[in-house]
């Protein structure tokens, strides 16, 4: 699958699409199809290195999705 990442700290061109492992569910989780995705506040804060991701670079935003 498709996914934004950026694997070091910076302004917007670090940005980019990647191909991404499809994530397995656990078997109280679900795996839910996303037509559009967008970029907030704590992720833009994330890539400008002034919040730490949770699970470490290369990191992938995840908070918004419809």
């Amino acid at each position: 699958m498709k996914a934004l990442v950026f694997k070091r700290y910076g302004g917007p061109d670090r940005v980019t699409f990647a191909d991404v492992a499809r994530p397995v569910p656990k078997p109280d989780e679900i795996l839910v199809q996303v037509h559009a995705a967008g970029l907030n506040p704590v992720d833009n804060k994330i890539r400008e290195g002034k919040m730490k991701p949770s699970s470490g670079f290369s990191y992938q935003p995840r908070w918004a999705a419809i």
